[in-house]
């Protein structure tokens, strides 16, 4: 008998969409992530994100995402990689309000010393910081991980593979 693991029983999707478009899942998500999304995109980038991220999300979804906080915020208008940007907390909350959401900072570590945002709908009856004690904590750095280990399996399959493969080369070509 097959065990099942917590992305068995949760089956994450993934999407690589430069544009952001979630609707694409047509479906409403349970939880979000963005980590290292932020930290190079273009305030017209994290725009869409945010848009987006309000259309497939129910009055209980948390999206968690992760930006660098800095004296200014980015101003140019390309994706930024390698580097990264920074944005001021004032400015990236006010991003996030005219997108009709509303965060919190988390007070949890990252590799690369980024600060992490959950982000509910403003209509929400969600209270933020609950996912700030430890034993919540816990259950979505496992989920994090399992996740993670998701998306490596999928990059690793030999179709998906062929697939970035052919994505780099049209790239190159355009």
């Amino acid at each position: 008998m097959k065990e099942h693991g917590l992305s068995d029983v949760k089956q994450p999707q993934f999407s690589d969409d430069g544009n952001f478009t979630l609707t694409v899942f047509n479906r409403t998500f349970d939880f979000m992530l963005a980590q290292s999304i932020f930290s190079h995109a273009a305030q017209h980038q994290i725009e869409r994100c945010l848009q987006q991220a309000r259309a497939v999300m129910h009055d209980k979804s948390l999206f968690v995402a992760t930006f660098y906080v800095g004296t200014d915020s980015y101003t140019g208008s390309d994706w930024v990689y390698p580097g990264n940007v920074t944005y001021r907390m004032a400015d990236m909350l006010a991003l996030i309000q005219d997108a009709g959401l509303r965060a919190q900072q988390l007070d949890w570590t990252h590799a690369n010393e980024q600060t992490w945002l959950a982000i509910v709908r403003d209509d929400a009856n969600i209270d933020i910081p609950h996912v700030n004690d430890a034993a919540n904590i816990e259950l979505l750095r496992s989920e994090l991980n399992a996740l993670r280990a998701w998306q490596k399996r999928i990059l690793s399959h030999p179709a998906m593979r062929a697939v970035l493969v052919a994505k780099r080369i049209k790239k190159r070509l355009v």
